[in-house]
C-alpha cells in the first residue's frame, strides 16, 4: 500500500538519486521523491498573493485602435504596481484579446488586409525611484502577423508570462502597445480584451 507524504517545509540542498545497481525497492527511490516534495512545500509556503490588477476592454462602441507604423501605447491598458515590491517576487501575466482584432476602415468589408499588417506587444518599465525607465517587451507577450481573413473571423491573441521583480524596483508599469505596417488601416481591440497581472510575494529568509 502507498504511504501518503505531505512534504516538510525544508529545502534539501542535495537529492540522492538511485543508481542502476540499487535494489528496485521503495527505500531506493523514496529519499529523492521526499526531497522533491519537501522543496515543493518549502516554495509553496513562501509565496503569498500581494495584489491582482486587471484591464478589461468592455465597451464595444469605444475600441482602442492603433493606426501608426510605429508602436504607440493604449493608455487605458496601463497596469501599475507601485508598492510592496521585493526583489525576487513574481508577477504572473496572462491575457486574452477576446473576439480578436479588427482591421480596416470598414471591419468586415473587402479588401481584407494581408498577413503581417498588425502587431501587439505588452511592455513593462521599472521605476527605481527616479521615474520609469526604458521599455522592455514582456517575454511571451508579443504577437505579430495579425490580419483579418474572409469571411470575417478575427485573430485571437493569448499572452502568458512570468516576470521576476528586479532589485531596487519601487514600481513596475505594464502597458499594451500596437502598430500597423500600413497606416491606411487600423488595428482595433475588440470588446472583452483582458490583461491580468498577479503579484506574488516571497518570504525573504
Amino acid at each position: 500500500m502507498p504511504n501518503p507524504y505531505d512534504g516538510n517545509a525544508v529545502y534539501p540542498e542535495t537529492l540522492n538519486l538511485p543508481s542502476d545497481g540499487d535494489p528496485p525497492t521503495g527505500s531506493s527511490v523514496n529519499p529523492a521523491l521526499e526531497g522533491l516534495a519537501d522543496r515543493t512545500t518549502y516554495i509553496k509556503e513562501r509565496l503569498h498573493l500581494v495584489a491582482v490588477e486587471q484591464f478589461t476592454h468592455e465597451d464595444p462602441g469605444d475600441w482602442a485602435t492603433f493606426t501608426t507604423e510605429s508602436f504607440v501605447e493604449e493608455e487605458d491598458t496601463e497596469i501599475v504596481f507601485d508598492g510592496g515590491l521585493t526583489a525576487g517576487d513574481f508577477i504572473l501575466i496572462d491575457g486574452f484579446l477576446q473576439g480578436g482584432l479588427d482591421f480596416g476602415p470598414v471591419p468586415t468589408v473587402a479588401p481584407y488586409l494581408p498577413a503581417g499588417i498588425g502587431e501587439l506587444r505588452l511592455v513593462y518599465q521599472v521605476d527605481e525611484g527616479s521615474g520609469f525607465g526604458s521599455k522592455t517587451v514582456v517575454p511571451g507577450c508579443y504577437a505579430t502577423g495579425l490580419n483579418q481573413e474572409p469571411p470575417g473571423p478575427f485573430d485571437h491573441v493569448t499572452f502568458a508570462s512570468c516576470l521576476v521583480v528586479p532589485a531596487n524596483a519601487a514600481a513596475i508599469r505594464f502597458v499594451l502597445e500596437g502598430r500597423v505596417d500600413d497606416d491606411e488601416f487600423h488595428l482595433g481591440l475588440y470588446s472583452g480584451a483582458t490583461i491580468r497581472c498577479t503579484h506574488f510575494g516571497r518570504e525573504v529568509t
